[in-house]
């Protein structure tokens, strides 16, 4: 129906599918692919996943299939999971998806967080239990968040270039060009929770 309707269009963050006509950002199922790439590198194994509903954030749904993809590849599967009730994606949320998951799975070294306000309510639900960050367990995040570089142990994230993305997107809207798609990548940051 957008298609056809004659408007244009810019779709900003996602690139992975067929786009309508602009398309600025960076690949989801890659920065999912390079997290699990990241924490298997530094030698974690039993792997445990908390997120949000990625029915309604299909872009969290990509970077867990990127996650899981990487995972298949060293012939292993996440240890187990857990989906925050009603499918928020808090800072609350984050600390009780951990508590839940460690309640099942006490013996996790690391833990992949679908953003980065899950992330840090898993770090704080870590603080606030004495366990460990690295040492008993790695935590990973996504959007590279100002508050996940300003925690005592500075998260490790990916940071994707949300900003360029909407300012390159309109500048493209409004020069008339014609439909792209647009690639400007992410950043790993290492931080020091994994």
């Amino acid at each position: 129906m957008m298609k056809g309707c004659g408007v244009r269009v810019v779709e900003l963050i996602d690139i992975d599918g067929d786009g309508i006509d602009i398309v600025v950002g960076s690949s989801q199922r890659q920065a999912g692919h390079k997290s699990a790439e990241h924490l298997l590198t530094r030698g974690y194994r039993r792997i445990g996943y908390v997120g949000h509903d990625f029915t309604i954030d299909i872009r969290a749904g990509k970077r867990l299939g990127g996650f899981r993809a990487a995972l298949a590849e060293k012939g292993l599967n996440f240890v187990d999971e857990e989906f925050s009730a009603g499918g928020a994606s808090t800072v609350e949320a984050g600390r009780t998806g951990l508590a839940r998951l460690l309640a099942r799975q006490r013996n996790l070294d690391a833990v992949y967080f679908s953003n980065d306000d899950l992330a840090i309510g898993g770090y704080f639900h870590c603080l606030e239990n004495n366990i460990a960050v690295p040492g008993d367990m790695a935590l990973f995040g996504y959007n590279g968040l100002d508050i996940a570089r300003l925690t005592p142990q500075p998260l490790s994230t990916i940071r994707s270039p949300r900003v360029a993305m909407g300012e390159i997107g309109a500048k493209l809207l409004l020069a008339g060009g014609p439909a792209q798609v647009v690639d400007l990548g992410f950043e790993l940051i290492e931080g020091a929770t994994s």
